[in-house]
């Protein structure tokens, strides 16, 4: 048996690699395109760094992320 903690937990889990398996299906030009549309969401002073710290795939699924949490 397995406590609602640990059921909420298993479920944002798969959620997560659901969210992660459609980032790497898609092409590059597609992830790039996504990429793109989350640093316009980002203050400009943020960035660059992001540019610097994050792949393309990781902009990509924070896009990806943000519009099936936020909807935006």
């Amino acid at each position: 048996m397995t406590t609602p903690g640990q059921r909420r937990t298993q479920l944002a889990r798969e959620r997560l690699s659901k969210l992660q398996f459609y980032v790497d299906s898609l092409t590059n030009i597609e992830r790039s395109y996504l990429a793109a549309r989350y640093l316009r969401k980002v203050p400009a002073k943020y960035r660059s760094y992001l540019l610097r710290t994050m792949t393309i795939a990781e902009l990509a699924f924070c896009q990806v992320f943000s519009r099936e949490t936020y909807g935006w």
